[in-house]
């Protein structure tokens, strides 16, 4: 509405549910049963008995206090944002009320819109320019619910008892809002904070919704359900109705205006409280209604989730144990070590452009043919995933040794390495939550075809790139055998310099990685045998936001090569004393209640899970933020024509120190009811050892400075 009038919104809405009607005829959907219904019995009964049976579904004793709980929203909970926070916003500012409301709502019509635009409607300048944060609250709040929706996807009554309490926090926040909108000095503040606030009612109310059709699609039989949500429908609105006039009467005085929402609002949140009890009364009820379609779902969700690489692994702890699923991890990572080593070569002779962009349409092909050649093979899959590694850990040593290639001096080296590692970071963790998340939508060989389509894509983007390789074209002209290069890469390890360095990537490689990868998914197993997938997941999702927060670390000390290396060393020593408290509060907590750290209650593995996640954006930062520095340095050090050797070597290096942290884990996490002290002691030697190394780089300042001042000369 910002660009074009109604009229043209209502042609484009017409032309949208056109093109919506023609996508809904595409979908498949399976009518046996509805057909049976109509079948049996021979015929319907007449249409006023449907009605009424249709509205005695509402008293299900299974279902009944879910349809309380949400009417109790659309009596007290979206009126207050149609009826009551236009009026208090009108009370703070007169003139732009109408652009406040809209910012603070989650929906508005286009006849709404209409009318703001329209020109007697003296505030059409200022509400332009704040149109954009109409559906904000819209718009967010369902993405945080599908987060959380997937989170509790094995187990409906935990998502749905979990939506009821962010329904009565969220009710208990709006008390808050309206007993402090007072002390806000302008609207405009206050706007934002009801828009804020909305998100999160969104969020919880759609949480909620989620679960609860989820239930009674589940209980209720399939000739039933279209008349349950019409009468259900009719209740809401019903609902609505008598909330507006609540909230009419309410707002009906200005003087106590305030006071009116407030005990409104209050009393919506006792009678949340009650329908929780209620529910948490009747849980045994309700999951024995939902027991055996939640088990076919879950079958159907694990088969899909074992085509992927995470899911493999997740299979492999199901069924095998802790131990052997580190070994497991180990081996593979001993195959990658290979491939990395013969990649260093290639990109020290090959043209630096070509490999650049082939790597990624390699990669596409060996997923292609590994999927058709694991048609009806599930074993197969596990050879496929092997494979992949393989070819993806080849192009490891292509993309690192590219940056000083492409900068134009040598102090930008910090940014793009660190864009480098947060592009490589991001889609490492957010891997498992974005496959489990596609999966719950499309099937595996989508997700196969999205992802040869998302290589080519890249290997596009990838050959746009400007690369410098004129150096590298003069020293490919005389070159030793591959062997006297494999011997020399190794020894460049051994730079007097980068050694110490070296080391310390091995310490996070040994100590840290196989910590989230080993130790975590066993401890989460142990609390709560159930989810602990999907708390692997998220926690795993955490080192999404840790790149960017390296970001901005490498940015302030871009002029700082040095400091950048130490302030990075010792956010990798408070991060690991954060891992290691982690697993001494999570002991001194849970092992009183059982022994086996096997703990009944959901929360706690939850709670564990949202801590550990927040702990790894902050491992996850200061790893990127130590090893962004430390490749400015390596590459401003080593010659043009050893860097990708380097690389290669450093990188089989990792590989193989993952591979010995990985069975170092794997011998703690199998001492069973002694794993939390064995895990917790692992972290303490990295912990010692981290401590001496830094002090070693302290030492070693004026040496590695020196190192880097003769570069520059040299270059």
């Amino acid at each position: 509405m910002m660009y074009f009038d109604f009229c043209t919104c209502v042609c484009a809405s017409v032309l949208f549910y056109l093109l919506v009607v023609s996508v809904k005829s595409s979908v498949q959907v399976d009518e046996s049963s509805h057909g049976s219904g109509k079948r049996s019995g021979g015929r319907r009964p007449g249409l006023m008995t449907q009605l009424v049976e249709g509205v005695k579904t509402l008293g299900d004793p299974r279902l009944g206090v879910l349809v309380l709980n949400t009417l109790i929203t659309n009596v007290f909970v979206y009126p207050f944002q149609t009826a009551a926070v236009p009026v208090i916003l009108r009370q703070m500012d007169p003139v732009n009320w109408k652009s406040l409301a809209s910012l603070a709502s989650a929906y508005c019509n286009a006849e709404c819109w209409s009318i703001l635009r329209s020109p007697l409607n003296p505030t059409r300048s200022s509400s332009s320019g704040r149109t954009l944060g109409v559906s904000l609250g819209g718009v967010i709040g369902p993405i945080l619910s599908n987060a959380s929706a997937f989170l509790f996807s094995s187990d409906p009554f935990a998502g749905l008892v979990s939506g009821i309490t962010a329904q009565i926090a969220t009710g208990m926040i709006s008390v808050f809002c309206v007993m402090v909108y007072p002390l806000f000095p302008t609207g405009t503040s206050y706007a934002v904070l009801l828009s804020s606030l909305w998100v999160l009612v969104i969020a919880a109310n759609n949480q909620f919704t989620i679960f609860f059709n989820s239930l009674q699609q589940m209980i209720l039989p399939a000739n039933q359900r279209g008349k349950f949500i019409a009468n259900l429908l009719a209740v809401f609105t019903m609902g609505n109705a008598a909330g507006l006039w609540v909230f009419g009467q309410a707002i009906a005085s200005p003087e106590h205006l305030q006071s009116n929402v407030c005990w409104v609002l209050v009393l919506s949140v006792v009678l949340r409280i009650i329908v929780g009890g209620i529910v948490l009364y009747r849980k045994s009820a309700l999951r024995r209604a939902t027991s055996t379609t939640t088990e076919e779902l879950d079958d159907q969700l694990s088969e899909a989730r074992a085509s992927t690489a995470t899911a493999v692994r997740y299979e492999t702890l199901e069924s095998v144990g802790g131990k052997r699923y580190a070994y497991s991890q180990m081996w593979q990572n001993l195959t990658r070590t290979l491939s990395s080593q013969v990649a260093g070569v290639v990109t020290d002779n090959a043209p630096p452009r070509a490999t650049y962009v082939c790597m990624d349409v390699i990669v596409a092909f060996v997923i292609a043919v590994l999927w058709m050649g694991s048609q009806g093979l599930p074993q197969f899959l596990s050879v496929a995933n092997l494979a992949l590694g393989v070819a993806m850990a080849f192009s490891g040593p292509v993309g690192k040794s590219l940056p000083p290639s492409v900068v134009e001096a040598p102090s930008e080296l910090p940014m793009v390495n660190s864009f480098e590692l947060t592009g490589d970071k991001i889609g490492r963790y957010i891997a498992p939550f974005a496959v489990s998340f596609f999966l719950m939508y499309y099937d595996f060989p989508g997700l196969v075809r999205f992802s040869i389509a998302l290589f080519m894509m890249v290997a596009v983007v990838k050959a746009s790139v400007k690369i410098d390789d004129a150096k590298t074209r003069k020293l490919r002209r005389a070159r030793p055998g591959l062997l006297q290069q494999l011997v020399e890469g190794v020894k460049s390890l051994r730079d007097p310099s980068l050694g110490v360095l070296v080391l310390n990537t091995m310490l996070t490689n040994v100590f840290v990685y196989p910590f989230q990868t080993a130790a975590v998914p066993v401890i989460l197993r142990q609390m709560d045998p159930v989810n602990w997938k999907s708390l692997t997941s998220l926690v795993s999702l955490g080192g999404v936001l840790g790149p960017v927060l390296s970001n901005l670390a490498a940015y302030h000390f871009r002029d700082d090569t040095y400091k950048g290396l130490v302030s990075g060393l010792v956010l990798q020593i408070i991060s690991v004393l954060l891992c290691l408290g982690s697993v001494l509060v999570s002991r001194i907590l849970l092992a009183p209640s059982t022994p086996s750290l096997a703990s009944p209650a959901f929360t706690d593995a939850s709670t564990y899970a949202l801590w550990l996640c927040v702990l790894w954006v902050a491992v996850v930062a200061a790893n990127n933020h130590f090893t962004v520095f430390f490749n400015s340095i390596q590459q401003r050090v080593l010659p043009a024509d050893q860097r990708g050797r380097f690389i290669a070597n450093i990188l089989a290096l990792f590989t193989m120190s993952n591979a010995g942290g990985l069975w170092l884990y794997g011998q703690a996490i199998s001492s069973g009811p002694h794993l939390l002290s064995s895990v917790s002691l692992v972290l303490a030697g990295s912990v010692v050892m981290r401590l001496l190394i830094c002090a070693a780089v302290v030492r070693g300042k004026a040496r590695l400075e020196t190192r880097l001042e003769y570069s520059e000369k040299t270059e």
